[in-house]
């Protein structure tokens, strides 16, 4: 009987540290991600820890959000077409405005842009608001009507598909915002035997 009451004492003694230490773990991570200055002099390992958990885990991206994207058949997804939505992360909060063709942007940007800007998050305004992404930036500076086609998670394969669909009647120049990670997927795209869309060869006259 005693030994009985001995193995729950150490069942019970256990699930408490182990809930113990997952709230401390928990906390200790919310605190590192209110402030990520502490991580400035994490030992590399620490930090690569850390990437890999937040990444996985915690990291919220706006095309895992079913009520922020819509199937697309050739481009897998876009941005919902012609609504406003928020964002929100552990790190920020920002508003996404998108235009008819799913891109954030205006639908007047659509209409004979002299500056496309094809990328990934980096060109869409990741944690950004969107008068802060660089494509909307580079056109304040230029005075030239310029267009942010930054979709998150493209690589060049599928960002030359969406251009394809885009007017660039009065195109001057064309910004290709590359990632490394890009490799990946150009090359599924390629293994996958699809056809590059004609758009490349526009800009070659």
């Amino acid at each position: 009987m005693r030994r009985g009451r001995l193995l729950v004492f150490r069942l019970i003694l256990g699930k408490v540290l182990t809930a113990t230490t997952l709230l401390f773990v928990e906390g200790a991570f919310g605190l590192m991600l209110g402030h990520p200055g502490l991580l400035a002099r994490a030992p590399s390992r620490l930090l690569e820890n850390f990437r890999r958990v937040y990444g996985g885990y915690y990291r919220q991206i706006v095309q895992a959000e079913p009520d922020f994207v819509v199937y697309d058949p050739e481009l897998t997804y876009t941005l919902r077409p012609s609504t406003v939505f928020t964002h929100q992360t552990s790190e920020f909060r920002t508003t996404y405005r998108t235009n008819r063709m799913g891109l954030r942007d205006t639908d007047d940007a659509l209409r004979a842009p002299e500056v496309i800007v094809v990328g990934d998050s980096y060109a869409m305004g990741w944690g950004v608001e969107q008068d802060e992404a660089f494509p909307q930036v580079l056109g304040d500076l230029t005075g030239l009507r310029t267009l942010n086609a930054g979709i998150s998670s493209y690589a060049t394969a599928r960002e030359i598909a969406l251009l394809d669909r885009l007017d660039t009647s009065r195109l001057k120049c064309l910004v290709i915002q590359y990632a490394h990670n890009d490799l990946e997927e150009n090359a599924s795209f390629f293994l996958a035997d699809r056809q590059i869309p004609s758009s490349p060869e526009r800009f070659h006259e």
